[in-house]
C-alpha cells in the first residue's frame, strides 16, 4: 500500500525560497508545531499544485488542483501569536476564527500529518492566517 508521502517521491522538487519573499501565500505539505523559546514555529515542506481547467461528459467546468512538486527541503516559519485558522466548514455563516480554532489547529497536526494548507504571510515573514488546502490525488 503507498503512502502519502511515497506518492510524491516521482514528483519534481519544488525550490520555494522565492515563495517566502512575497505576500502571495505559500503552499505547504506536512507541516510539524515546533515549540521555541521565543514562540510557536511551523516546519514545513513547501508544494506547488498545477490549477487545471476541465469540463465533464455533460460540458460543465470544473476545476481540478494536482501535486506539481514538493520540496525536499524543510523551511521553517514563525507563527505569529494572533494567527488565524479558518476552520473548513459547510455552513454559510462562518463563525469567526477564534483562539479555539488555533487549538484545532495544533490537534489536527498531531493527527493528520499528510496534509497540505495554505500560508499567509505577514511582512515580517510570520504566518498570519492558516486555511486547509484540497486537491484530487492520483
Amino acid at each position: 500500500m503507498k503512502t502519502e508521502d511515497s506518492r510524491y517521491q516521482e514528483k519534481k522538487d519544488c525550490i520555494c525560497q522565492e515563495d517566502l519573499k512575497s505576500n502571495d501565500g505559500v503552499l505547504v505539505y506536512h507541516p510539524v508545531w515546533v515549540k521555541k523559546k521565543d514562540g510557536d514555529y511551523l516546519k514545513f515542506q513547501c508544494a506547488s499544485m498545477m490549477r487545471m481547467y476541465m469540463s465533464d461528459e455533460n460540458g460543465n467546468e470544473f476545476e481540478k488542483n494536482k501535486v506539481d512538486c514538493i520540496s525536499s527541503e524543510k523551511l521553517e516559519l514563525k507563527l505569529n501569536k494572533d494567527f488565524v485558522y479558518y476552520i473548513p466548514t459547510t455552513d454559510e455563516n462562518d463563525t469567526p476564527p477564534s483562539e479555539s480554532s488555533r487549538q484545532i489547529f495544533f490537534d489536527r497536526l498531531k493527527k493528520q500529518k499528510d496534509r497540505f494548507y495554505q500560508l499567509s504571510l505577514s511582512d515580517q515573514r510570520q504566518i498570519t492566517n492558516i486555511n486547509d488546502f484540497y486537491y484530487e490525488s492520483d
